[in-house]
């Protein structure tokens, strides 16, 4: 593989490292830059730690060299871990959840594929507590960039909503303002 001079996880604090690479692997595959494979996918090696892995893991993220040029192997692993450990596994893919830098992008996968099933646990909660109060609404979550995204959405990528605190923050800051300017409008419209 072209990336064993950089093992993964590099740069995670040791106390969360030890908990996150009981299950590290590194498979032969991944694409140059220009989108050229590098090796075929060792589809056999995939299977065998599918095997390994199964009724052990919760999640699985799947990182490969130059994935957002190339999906086509971190797809064809995810296939592969979905067959053997069964389709409802949640698996990320760093094509889905990063940009081309390949240590931000394997850190950010391994972390959604870590809270992946906290958060489906907490949205699903909060969607049935709407409902418990009677209350039937279209749920939506805020990005760590401001935008919003639907429940679905961040139930696979919890990981776009780690840093949302401000960006909720001044969005709200927004809707709340808006409503006091919309009151005093109407105010001084009854007043004339």
């Amino acid at each position: 593989p072209a990336t064993l001079a950089v093992k993964p996880l590099v740069g995670v604090p040791e106390d969360l490292r030890s908990q996150l690479e009981k299950y590290v692997y590194i498979v032969r595959g991944g694409h140059e830059f220009d989108g050229r494979e590098i090796a075929p996918l060792d589809v056999e090696h995939l299977y065998r730690i599918a095997n390994e892995i199964k009724g052990k893991v919760d999640s699985v993220a799947i990182t490969s060299v130059f994935a957002p040029v190339s999906k086509d192997h971190e797809q064809k692993a995810a296939e592969i871990i979905k067959e053997v450990l069964g389709s409802d596994i949640a698996v990320s893919l760093s094509h889905e959840i990063g940009s081309v830098g390949l240590l931000e992008r394997e850190n950010a996968t391994i972390l959604n594929a870590a809270v992946v099933n906290v958060a489906k646990t907490a949205a699903e909660g909060f969607i049935n507590a709407l409902k418990a109060e009677g209350i039937n609404a279209k749920v939506f979550f805020g990005q760590n960039d401001g935008t919003l995204m639907n429940v679905e959405y961040a139930m696979k990528y919890p990981i776009l909503t780690i840093s949302c605190g401000l960006t909720n923050s001044i969005r709200l800051r927004n809707y709340r303002m808006r409503l006091l300017w919309t009151s005093e409008e109407r105010r001084q419209t009854s007043a004339s």
